[in-house]
């Protein structure tokens, strides 16, 4: 009887503690009733009982994207599914409500009465938080027990907790819009193209292409058989009465926006007008097959009324057919463990689609004469840890263990002020270094889950059409094989290359958002035959490939002539690692 009447006692003290206010010591009412069991808001009138709330199993989860792309010949849409670390987000996210909640019950009793309710981050500081914003409650538009409440039982359990967020479930994969300047790219094509059109007709012949090997010898200044987009450009050419090629110091006027790469959402995708807008070559307010290059049995689908003709109307029903592609995409912060597949339609690629697939998360899809790049990125390694520490250094006072309330003055501990209550995870009034770590590691690790799609269109130069191996240089192959790898991309049908080979292609980047700032890589060169730069051939033959381009010239080779043309079994006057490997293999038989 007797610890009843006190902790009734208790309890009316708490009620009746004022409130908080700048400068001064906050209640310790609210702090202690947080870790009184069955304690909940005090009702003078009965609540109807309602069912108890349970949450929905089959609700879908924000994981799945669609990627829009308006080639230049038709639409491809790519659906991508996204996991991290080998998990569902749906799982993820759950997993990492259950441990905030977890964190905020503070008397373990599987529910959040009044006051734990005060110390949760709120729906819109979750969001904050997925977007890379450390939370603190203040100015916050917090729900209260009542908000949170769904069956009226006076607590809140985990499913009425989590079933708050899913508004910030949506932020959890954000979309990014990227502007990628090609001045660069514009004045290599430029001088790397004047160089190789030594006629001047401002097309590249077979026979030009041919002899773009000749190129290494006055450009090629460190002697490594290879050209890189430096040598390329460090001695512009200057013809006869031509304006030297020179690096431009002023800022091209902004770009207008390129709107033919998209992404959206699930359930949200491009309407028909755009099609029509993207592939009404005649402006007649409607699309034919020729205008369009879908698939039969797809433009057929479409076709409601049998005329031959694509309206606006017929083409919204585009976003409901199955995706051209489906792709799965797991971002890992072991860069072994990153994925990206690519699947077509019926298992069966479209006859003017190539499909690349590399390594690290990467796969490249081919559409005519565009291309589609799917990559990941992984985070720094360490960098969730280091970050906490950072920030534990730099708002917690280093020289001592804990700090009070009375404690904390100056701008300098706003934050710790303002977290207190939160953080005091034993609610004594004493906010240790350790309990303010662990309440960082759980933002930090809601930062952490955020991941990022960055999107963009660029125009390769050709350089980057001419690199096969995406290493940043142009080897003694790549410059020999130049033309009938560039002649596929040439829409004008003709036989020689023009600059109307250098189509926009597309790049789309998903990495964990907290760490999108050391990502520099975005885009890697989307126009290289991806996993071909894969170390491989006998140890020997690597050794001896002094620039890394796979090949091993007769300057790079030790060893006498005889021996070299006995290895190069083509007689390119390059030994491949595939001509090292059958090599090796032949003497591992003697």
């Amino acid at each position: 009887m007797t610890r009843f009447l006190l902790l009734l006692l208790f309890a009316s003290t708490a009620s009746a503690a004022p409130p908080a206010s700048p400068g001064l010591p906050r209640p310790t009412g609210p702090r202690g009733d947080s870790f009184l069991a069955g304690l909940a808001e005090p009702t003078k009138v009965a609540k109807p009982v309602r069912p108890k709330f349970e949450l929905d199993p089959k609700a879908a989860f924000p994981d799945t994207l669609d990627v829009v792309y308006l080639a230049n010949s038709r639409p491809v849409r790519v659906r991508v599914t996204l996991t991290a670390n080998g998990k569902p987000l749906g799982e993820l996210w759950r997993a990492h409500l259950k441990k905030l909640f977890d964190a905020f019950d503070r008397d373990r009793d599987g529910s959040l009465n009044r006051f734990e309710v005060d110390n949760i981050f709120s729906p819109k500081g979750l969001s904050g938080l997925l977007g890379g914003s450390y939370y603190h409650g203040a100015g916050d538009d917090g729900k209260t027990l009542a908000d949170l409440d769904r069956d009226g039982d006076g607590r809140v359990s985990f499913a009425e907790f989590a079933v708050s967020y899913d508004e910030a479930a949506a932020d959890l994969v954000r979309l990014r819009s990227v502007t990628l300047d090609d001045t660069f790219d514009r004045e290599l094509t430029a001088e790397l193209f004047a160089r190789l059109d030594t006629n001047g007709d401002k097309k590249l012949s077979k026979d030009e292409l041919a002899n773009a090997e000749s190129l290494l010898h006055s450009l090629d200044t460190d002697e490594n058989e290879a050209l890189s987009a430096f040598e390329i450009r460090r001695t512009p050419m200057v013809r006869a009465g031509a304006t030297p090629a020179v690096m431009s110091t002023e800022r091209p006027p902004p770009a207008k926006p390129d709107t033919s790469l998209r992404l959206y959402r699930a359930g949200v995708a491009i309407d028909g007008a755009a099609l029509v807008k993207r592939y009404d070559a005649n402006k007649d307010g409607r699309v034919v097959k020729a205008e369009i290059a879908l698939d039969a049995p797809a433009f057929a689908k479409l076709d409601a009324n049998g005329d031959g003709h694509l309206t606006d109307a017929e083409l919204d029903g585009w976003k409901n057919l199955e995706p051209d592609f489906t792709a799965a995409v797991n971002l890992a912060h072991d860069t072994a463990k990153r994925l990206a597949v690519l699947t077509p339609r019926g298992g069966k690629l479209p006859a003017d689609c190539e499909l690349r697939t590399g390594e690290a998360g990467r796969v490249v899809l081919r559409i005519g004469n565009q291309l589609l790049d799917l990559s990941t990125a992984a985070p720094p390694p360490g960098g969730v840890a280091r970050r906490v520490t950072d920030q534990l250094n730099s708002a917690f006072p280093q020289d001592q263990k804990f700090v009070t309330d009375s404690s904390l003055a100056g701008p300098q501990f706003q934050f710790l002020r303002v977290v207190f209550e939160s953080a005091d995870a034993n609610g004594d009034g004493k906010l240790t270094r350790e309990e303010f770590k662990k309440y960082l590691e759980l933002q930090e690790e809601t930062i952490n889950l955020a991941l990022t799609a960055s999107f963009g269109t660029r125009r390769p130069s050709l350089f980057q059409l001419m690199d096969d191996n995406g290493d940043n240089q142009l080897g003694i192959r790549e410059l020999r094989t130049a033309f009938q790898r560039l002649i596929v991309l040439e829409p004008t049908g003709s036989d020689t290359v023009t600059q109307a080979a250098l189509q926009p292609s597309a790049s789309v980047r998903f990495g964990f958002a907290a760490f999108l700032g050391s990502d520099y890589n975005m885009p890697v060169n989307p126009f290289a035959r991806t996993g071909a730069r894969k170390v491989s051939g006998p140890l020997w033959f690597r050794k001896m490939d002094r620039n890394g381009d796979n090949d091993v010239s007769r300057a790079e080779f030790i060893g006498p002539r005889e021996k070299f043309d006995e290895l190069d079994a083509d007689g390119d006057g390059l030994i491949s690692a595939a001509e090292a490997d059958t090599a090796d293999k032949k003497l591992r038989k003697k």
